[in-house]
């Protein structure tokens, strides 16, 4: 089962959190995203109206029981793949589909870690958009000192290495 639910509207994001659940209720998992209200003729961020907020409601509570610190890491990424966007990477706006970001951090990983562990928990910082026609580079470098699981710091990046698209961890048990 999935619940959804609207924590809170700034401007023109909104924080919207999910929880999984099994059969007996128990929590798997938890998702915590920002979504931006876009306006499609203009292609530029929109403020939602008050009718909208209204409709969505909020609940203040979080999926997550921590805090997502900001995504960050200084250095070179250790492995490296570059990857050409498909037209079946895209979505309805016309860029880069989300779900096609975790499969391209999931690309770097070392077989042995791929083959032999699952992820545990994930977290992501979509940053900037990537459209058809492009290249992204998807690295990653091993973190030390994250307890006995394993953990990988991601970052998705243009074919030059400047624009950062997305950057992730992944923790693997």
């Amino acid at each position: 089962m999935v619940e959804t639910w609207a924590v809170d509207f700034t401007r023109f994001r909104a924080t919207r959190n999910f929880r999984l659940k099994d059969e007996q209720g128990e929590v798997l998992g938890g998702i915590s995203s920002q979504w931006i209200f876009f306006d499609l003729s203009t292609r530029r961020p929109a403020i939602p109206t008050e009718e909208m907020i209204q409709n969505y409601g909020t609940n203040p509570t979080y999926a997550l029981s921590f805090d997502l610190e900001k995504l960050q890491q200084e250095g070179p990424m250790t492995l490296l793949k570059t990857l050409e966007i498909r037209r079946s990477d895209i979505d309805a706006m016309n860029h880069v589909n989300n779900k096609r970001y975790v499969e391209w951090m999931s690309e770097v990983v070392p077989e042995s870690i791929y083959a032999n562990k699952k992820i545990q928990k994930m977290e992501i910082a979509y940053l900037k958009e990537a459209y058809l026609g492009n290249a992204v580079q998807s690295g990653c470098t091993p973190l030390e000192n994250q307890g006995p699981d394993t953990c990988f710091f991601h970052r998705i990046t243009g074919p030059d290495g400047q624009t950062v698209h997305a950057n992730g961890k992944t923790y693997w048990i």
